[in-house]
């Protein structure tokens, strides 16, 4: 199945806003974006539930952040599979961290969540 244009618009929308200040300032803007059986599988083999990426997120200031080769693939009607691959600017010289990632997002009640997302660094 291939994407749509306004698909794929609307989930880099959203993924974009899920590593941005203003939605890492509030809790409740995190809980709202991310759904309540969320798993990550993040680097180094550390896993994350809903509570966890919340509490290690709010607060916090996001790095420059930028997703290059952003893909989207309906899985189901309510269901999407998201890649890409972000690249965060490194810090005073530093050279960028570069990984893939993918993202799992339900749509229930009308709200698109994440509820699944995995990433690899490749550096």
């Amino acid at each position: 199945m291939t994407e749509e244009p306004s698909l794929t618009a609307h989930f880099h929308r959203l993924e974009a806003e899920l590593v941005s200040r203003e939605v890492w300032r509030s809790r409740e803007a995190l809980k709202a974006r991310i759904d309540p059986d969320f798993v990550e599988f993040a680097s180094r083999g550390r896993v994350f539930d809903r509570s966890a990426l919340v509490e290690g997120l709010v607060g916090e200031v996001p790095p420059p952040w930028g997703m290059e080769d952003f893909t989207v693939r309906a899985l189901a009607p309510e269901v999407a599979l998201v890649t890409y691959r972000s690249v965060i600017e490194g810090l005073a010289g530093e050279p960028p961290d570069i990984a893939l990632r993918s993202s799992i997002w339900r749509r229930e009640d009308g709200s698109w969540r994440i509820t699944f997302h995995q990433w690899t660094p490749t550096g």
